[in-house]
């Protein structure tokens, strides 16, 4: 069921006091072809569309392609101030309810960062509620994390007594080169200026420090099959990487790109059985229904449909 949309919320978040048309975040083009129309008002714009949890799957503003590079973005999109008003109110309850399934797609990623960089000092970006911030504290990191949520960096600091500051990386105040690891999880495809953020990164990072992150990869097969339906052209996302273009941006602003994998999440039957919706109703009620009848909707599974991968580069 799609989130109620609160007066109070339209009158704050007007689109037309906040969206811009933006050039190519990588290559500085202006020159775009359009991949899909606008499927919904952007005055539907509201703190719960851009909640991790956010029901708004498939809706989206005007997605595009860079006809110089080849990025797609969403164009136009709300600015900078909007996104960062947008976040800063998000509450997300669900995730909460959620989240061992979450625990065991960020343990499964923690391996992947302790093969690179064993230990040290570690950020993560977008930490949300601190749970992957949690397990690599237990892991033995000096953690911290920086997270636009009020709600969820409060949560992160009261509940799990973690370093999370409710800001982003650019007023966090971190000295210099003073992290050996910086984690971005499913949060680059979110920036009003990917670019300015990944330099941002390379900053606080130390020589040959590790950056690791996870995002959708549009060049897939599956969004090359499911074109408008594809579940993760939302409006919370402003940028759609392939593997070409986000090593590209990492290459100009000063990062090596060591390995590019899979990304595979552990997730509930429930979760995926809700997500039918977008793609057929039919189905979806069809799955709920079988879910309900067997009891299995608390089972986790490992999703791995190829169109999610998880990038490792170090700092040059």
């Amino acid at each position: 069921m799609r989130a109620e949309i609160r007066r109070d919320e339209v009158e704050r978040y007007n689109p037309e006091l906040g969206l811009e048309s933006v050039p190519c975040n990588l290559c500085g083009s202006t020159s775009t072809t359009q991949v899909l129309a606008a499927n919904t008002s952007l005055a539907d714009l509201r703190a719960a569309a851009f909640a991790c949890t956010s029901p708004d799957v498939g809706q989206h503003g005007t997605i595009v392609r860079c006809d110089n590079c080849g990025l797609v973005y969403t164009n136009p999109r709300p600015t900078a101030e909007l996104l960062d008003a947008l976040y800063a109110d998000v509450e997300d309850n669900v995730y909460l309810e959620d989240e061992e399934a979450r625990v065991a797609t960020f343990r499964h990623a923690l391996v992947g960062v302790r093969k690179r960089a064993p230990g040290g000092r570690l950020l993560d970006i977008g930490s949300h509620v601190g749970t992957f911030l949690q397990l690599a504290r237990e892991a033995g990191y000096d953690v911290s994390g920086v997270e636009p949520s009020t709600w969820a960096a409060e949560y992160a600091r009261n509940t799990r007594g973690l370093d999370v500051r409710p800001c982003g990386l650019t007023t966090a105040g971190f000295e210099p080169e003073s992290f050996d690891v910086v984690t971005m999880w499913d949060v680059i495809e979110h920036f009003a200026d990917p670019k300015e953020e990944l330099r941002q990164v390379h900053g606080v990072l130390k020589p040959g420090g590790l950056f690791a992150l996870t995002t959708m990869d549009v060049g897939a097969l599956l969004p090359r099959v499911l074109r408008g339906r594809w579940p993760w052209y939302m409006l919370m996302h402003q940028y759609f990487f392939t593997p070409q273009t986000l090593s590209r941006m990492l290459d100009e602003v000063g990062f090596e790109v060591i390995a590019i994998e899979p990304h595979i999440r552990i997730t509930y039957v429930r979760y995926v059985a809700s997500k039918l919706e977008a793609y057929s109703r039919g189905l979806h009620r069809v799955a709920t229904l079988l879910t309900e009848k067997t009891g299995i909707g608390g089972m986790r599974i490992p999703v791995n449909l190829g169109d999610l991968m998880t990038v490792y580069a170090r700092k040059r």
